[in-house]
């Protein structure tokens, strides 16, 4: 992987925060600086692996305005499958290791010796200023790599209710993508989003509180994905592969609660469901579960997620003749999923505070994979490792 100037990046970021909070008294009484650096790892069934480091610095100009500023690097080798451990769909070459007899001109190909490498980096910058009551806030977000940028900005109001018992908070989302792709060197894209949000919060009891949320998104221009592709198995075919397609535009709302409930001694417990539909057909249900205790100066934070969703009305596993949208994209299939995560956070001595989170993820679904690279759903390992000055 390209890590070395990644690391370069991030150390050089962590450096200039730490010399920041140094200055932080000569500035004034009212700054306090926090610097913040990560690394994330992912390890998947089907051969993608990804490292992420991150170094972010937040700064409290005064007791009612607050600047953040993020930095990340995902740094990735395979694609979206392992090309030692993968077969062809094609009729005679379904053995492992033959996906390079059709897709000799695909990038995303990896393996033994075929090696995929791709590098996203990302800017987060975020202001917030309390106005009596209320609280505003701006986002803006950048993310590029080689083929996709990605651009968005994010407005939020929030303002307290009944002396603070109750909050409720506005957001706003724009965002615009431009997507390329490294097989076509023609090929042009662009996708547009919009996102508005409304939630309440409210106070039940001095150690309980549920929060309402609901949501209503637009997207718009070319949705389908670039390195997508379908085949028609009809008599005579030839097996010859066809771009993926999608509708032009996808509207979808959510509406979701959680519940939180502080326990007797220091810790908590919540729990969520949100339920998301689509003009393309998909529903989706979510569960979360979570807990945080005490044990001695750590925090313990297990927690569980389920995810259920429906297929897209125009998604099929095997296509038998042509139609005007087609997908075998695995995100708009039926599937159900598994989050199993645990976290331990703390400090390190007098200066620093350290965190480690740890998630296994499964997919389960009823696909005919002999139709896919892959050889079934996918599992897969994450790690996080955390550092900042407190």
């Amino acid at each position: 992987m390209r890590l070395p100037l990644s690391w370069a990046l991030v150390g050089s970021l962590v450096g200039s925060m730490s010399a920041g909070a140094g200055q932080a008294a000569a500035l004034g009484d009212d700054l306090q600086v926090q610097a913040r650096t990560s690394v994330s790892t992912y390890s998947s069934s089907d051969g993608v692996q990804v490292t992420s480091p991150q170094a972010s610095v937040q700064a409290d100009l005064d007791s009612r305005t607050q600047v953040a500023l993020r930095y990340d690097v995902d740094a990735v080798s395979a694609a979206s499958f392992n090309y030692a451990r993968s077969k062809s769909h094609s009729d005679g070459l379904h053995a492992v290791g033959t996906c390079k007899a059709c897709h000799s001109s695909v990038d995303a190909l990896s393996g033994a010796s075929m090696n995929y490498r791709e590098q996203r980096q990302s800017v987060d910058l975020q202001a917030q200023r309390r106005i009596g009551e209320a609280r505003a806030s701006v986002q803006w977000y950048h993310s590029g790599e080689h083929d996709y940028q990605s651009d968005s900005l994010h407005l939020g109001l929030d303002r307290d209710l009944a002396d603070r018992d109750a909050t409720v908070s506005l957001a706003l989302q724009h965002g615009s993508d431009q997507v390329g792709s490294t097989i076509d060197s023609g090929y042009s894209g662009f996708r547009m989003t919009n996102k508005g949000s409304l939630a309440l919060t409210q106070l039940l009891t001095p150690r309980a509180q549920i929060r309402a949320l609901v949501d209503y998104g637009q997207e718009q221009g070319n949705l389908a994905d670039p390195y997508a592709f379908v085949f028609i198995d009809s008599p005579g075919n030839t097996a010859i592969p066809i771009a993926a397609s999608a509708p032009g535009l996808r509207e979808s709302s959510d509406f979701g609660v959680t519940y939180k409930q502080a326990l007797a001694g220091p810790g908590s417990l919540e729990a969520g469901w949100r339920y998301y539909q689509d003009d393309w057909g998909i529903q989706a249900n979510t569960l979360d579960f979570s807990w945080s205790g005490q044990w001695h100066d750590w925090v313990l934070e297990p927690e569980y997620r389920y995810y259920t969703q429906t297929q897209a009305n125009f998604f099929k596993n095997d296509y038998k003749a042509s139609q005007q949208y087609m997908t075998r994209d695995l995100k708009l299939a039926a599937f159900s999923s598994h989050w199993l995560g645990l976290g331990l956070r703390g400090p390190i001595g007098s200066l620093f505070a350290a965190e480690l989170r740890y998630g296994h993820y499964l997919r389960t679904d009823a696909l005919d994979y002999s139709h896919y690279f892959a050889n079934g759903p996918v599992q897969a390992d994450t790690w996080q490792f955390s550092l900042s000055l407190q």
